[in-house]
């Protein structure tokens, strides 16, 4: 599996993990109940504070399609998230844990996926 990562919808920063040239810092996934949820050892693999941010997508907007099964419930936040339909409650990860969530748009992916930087990356930085 490789790694994998999504910008800051309040700064568009890039979620750098901490195997890249980077390093991780801290940063937050703000949830629909008024959560931050802290994390500043990013793995690259979607965990945030003990959480799976994909099972976290899909018991927000399916959760009659959970199990409680982690892998179960993250396959079905993957297929919500990178499928045709908007989602009702998106993604949404912040620099600042004080954002509100319905004030944010939802989380871009990351084109450099939290650890491939070029030298000219510096803007996401």
């Amino acid at each position: 599996m490789g790694y994998f990562s999504w910008k800051t919808a309040d700064t568009n920063k890039s979620i750098s993990n901490i195997d890249s040239s980077r390093g991780a810092r801290a940063v937050w996934l703000i949830t629909p109940d008024g959560m931050a949820i802290h994390e500043d050892m990013y793995e690259g693999y979607g965990e945030f504070g003990g959480f799976d941010a994909y099972a976290l997508l899909a018991k927000w907007n399916a959760p009659e399609l959970c199990k409680g099964d982690p892998n179960h419930d993250r396959s079905i936040g993957i297929g919500l998230f990178y499928g045709k339909d908007p989602v009702k409650y998106p993604l949404k990860f912040a620099d600042n844990p004080n954002c509100n969530y319905k004030d944010l748009p939802a989380s871009e992916t990351c084109p450099s996926q939290g650890f491939f930087y070029d030298e000219d990356d510096d803007d996401e930085w």
